[in-house]
């Protein structure tokens, strides 16, 4: 009922009305997956959701909606509260990083820790966006979120932003594989190709040793962004790189925090809640904005 008549003829209103169907079904298995999974399960069943959201927007833009039409801002709006969701209370984190983004001073490697759910990886791929958004000239600490870099950055199939399991990819051949392939330039002339290692403590002491000289001297438009939640192994393990990358320590959320975020969300959602509902929930997240 809130598309504009004007957009086309009733056939394509139905279109894009049965993508904005499949929009909100991805924001009802991101909520589902929420509530029922942790872990590994949480993760993989968020990404797929996730992505489904994202297909959603592009599908829009290809039907012909544009930037500003209904479909396509309740669909983005979406996308970008789930990321604000992750990253919420780090905001000394994101002054710092956006003042970073202006003035153009981007450090070669970032290493983000903190305890599970507090946005490390978020967080990462928010940096990787605000870096390559086409939406603006050059780097911007708010990226567009619905050009064609920042999609697909989000989907997770951005040529230039590639995410590394270190849990899975730990080893020296894994470490010299990813020296190799950071040689290579972006595909974009005014594109940062952005390596994310998630788990990073897991890297041997031999990988990261491979690793050093390449974070220390990077080329051109390399971005390396490290995320742990146990940064104490990698001081034990390859002291050196600590002092060759600029961390971010990610902290847990308040229960002061978690509650009102859930305040904020459920007034969005038009849902009520019982306070002490809310508290309970709070308490039980343990700091973690995801869980």
């Amino acid at each position: 009922d809130r598309l504009d008549p004007k957009v086309g003829e009733e056939a394509e209103l139905a279109g894009l009305r049965a993508i904005l169907g499949a929009g909100e079904k991805a924001l009802a298995d991101i909520a589902t997956a929420r509530e029922a999974l942790g872990g590994d399960g949480f993760a993989q069943k968020f990404a797929q959701a996730f992505r489904a959201l994202e297909r959603a927007r592009e599908r829009a833009h290809l039907a012909g909606a544009e930037g500003d039409h209904p479909v396509v801002l309740k669909l983005q709006a979406a996308a970008d509260a789930v990321d604000r969701t992750l990253v919420e209370g780090q905001e000394a984190i994101a002054a710092t990083l956006s003042n970073a983004l202006r003035t153009g001073r981007i450090a070669p490697a970032y290493l983000f820790c903190g305890p599970r759910g507090t946005g490390k990886t978020s967080s990462a791929r928010i940096l990787a966006r605000s870096l390559n958004c086409i939406g603006s000239d050059g780097p911007t600490p708010e990226p567009c979120g619905v050009c064609e870099l920042c999609t697909s950055i989000a989907a997770g199939n951005a040529l230039d932003v590639i995410e590394i399991d270190a849990a899975s990819n730990r080893g020296v051949d894994d470490a010299r594989d990813l020296r190799e392939r950071a040689m290579y330039a972006p595909s974009g002339d005014d594109h940062h190709k952005v390596y994310i290692v998630d788990e990073a403590h897991m890297l041997t002491k031999e990988a990261w040793n491979t690793l050093l000289k390449i974070i220390e001297e990077p080329p051109p438009r390399v971005v390396f962004v490290f995320a742990t939640a146990e940064p104490q192994k990698i001081a034990n393990a390859a002291a050196p790189i600590l002092s060759r990358v600029q961390r971010f320590d990610l902290r847990r959320m308040s229960p002061h925090d978690v509650r009102e975020r859930l305040v904020a969300v459920l007034a969005a959602e038009n849902v009520t809640a019982e306070s002490d509902a809310l508290g309970m929930l709070a308490r039980a997240a343990d700091g973690s904005m995801r869980d």
